[in-house]
């Protein structure tokens, strides 16, 4: 039989009582290692409850953002209703939380030959990147600077005054 106390006072408790007197001269392991055993356990469940704080923050951190998807939802609440922005903010948050789900799913299948590959990826994904720098890198963006400032109606600057229409034909008399 063995016996774990959390400590010495509750080991001095179980020395008084009766029943625990007669485990002991039965010859039973009494140890103090569950304290031990103990604040690993607290300290465990303190870094479980601290990674799930940081996930939450994150998680609001990036939902905070307003992309294109929350500026639909509220769209539609301004002009429809704040039931039509709340089931649509639902299909939303059902169809990210799908998606998950997929990515997760398809990683798990792939996983050992995405880690057997690793450096493989990590060198194609790197050209990749240089690739689409050197592109961007060597486009001219003048032109396109120019073509916006000739044409100031598209960007709402009215610089110069609209011309006038032409006047009507005066009859001949």
């Amino acid at each position: 039989m063995y016996l774990c106390f959390a400590n010495t006072e509750s080991r001095r408790r179980a020395e008084d009582n009766a029943f625990f007197r007669a485990v002991f001269r039965a010859g039973a392991i009494v140890s103090n290692r569950c304290v031990a055993d103990a604040q690993q356990t607290e300290k465990m469940a303190f870094e479980i409850v601290e990674t799930l704080f940081r996930g939450i923050c994150v998680g609001v951190a990036a939902s905070i953002t307003v992309g294109p998807v929350a500026v639909l939802c509220i769209q539609r609440t301004l002009s429809k209703s704040r039931r039509s922005g709340i089931v649509s903010g639902i299909g939303v948050a059902c169809a990210d939380t799908f998606m998950a789900m997929a990515a997760l799913f398809f990683y798990s299948m792939l996983q050992t030959q995405i880690e057997q590959y690793n450096t493989l990826l990590r060198v194609i994904g790197g050209i990749f990147v240089v690739i689409v720098g050197v592109y961007i890198f060597a486009q001219n963006p003048a032109p396109s600077r120019r073509r916006d400032w000739s044409n100031t109606e598209s960007s709402g600057l009215h610089l110069r005054p609209e011309p006038r229409p032409p006047d009507p034909p005066q009859p001949r008399g």
